[in-house]
């Protein structure tokens, strides 16, 4: 039975929202104990080749990570409290976002952010859906087997068609580079 990547990004979002017990602001600011029982509560529901533990857990870690960051920016940007964060840890979270400390890093992440350069790496453009599920949704949609460069077109354009930076855009003559993304799936 194959398991779509949604599904399992999915219920991991819903194992960090049952088990958020804590003012956290990140995946780092999450105490052990908690990542741990996140881990083991993820571990319960699927399973895999015991050699694939590590590149499983790196995933797990860079998804959680996400969903903390996607949850906290939605949360500050509406000023509305997640339903599974208690009103005492709300609070606490609006304390940390308003100290100096925050600000600050806030502030160099923005300059860093603005920053345009083409050294850095190609930005996805297609939200919460891997590359791999785009391109089956692609296939079945045009009724053929599609070419890496018009997946990788589709992933890292903006919708007008232009693309979103620099990188994304030498990497398309690149084929190459291209090859070396694809050899991974």
């Amino acid at each position: 039975m194959e398991i779509h990547a949604t599904y399992v990004v999915r219920q991991l979002n819903k194992i960090v929202n049952n088990y958020w017990r804590g003012p956290w602001i990140s995946y780092n600011s999450t105490p052990k104990q908690v990542k741990d029982l996140w881990w083991n509560e993820f571990k319960r529901k699927f399973s895999w080749d015991e050699s694939e533990e590590n590149e499983v857990r790196r995933i797990f870690k860079k998804k959680t990570g996400d969903h903390i960051q996607n949850v906290m920016t939605k949360a500050k940007r509406s000023q509305m409290k997640p339903d599974f964060i208690t009103g005492d840890d709300w609070t606490k979270i609006k304390r940390i976002w308003e100290s100096e400390k925050n600000k600050k890093r806030n502030e160099q992440t923005k300059k860093n952010r603005a920053s345009s350069s083409s050294e850095g790496s190609a930005t996805y453009a297609r939200g919460s859906i891997n590359i791999r599920e785009h391109r089956k949704r692609m296939a079945n949609e045009l009724q053929t087997e599609l070419t890496y460069t018009a997946t990788f077109g589709r992933t890292f354009q903006k919708k007008n068609k232009t693309w979103i930076g620099d990188r994304a855009k030498s990497i398309k003559v690149c084929k190459v580079i291209l090859w070396t993304l694809w050899k991974l799936e």
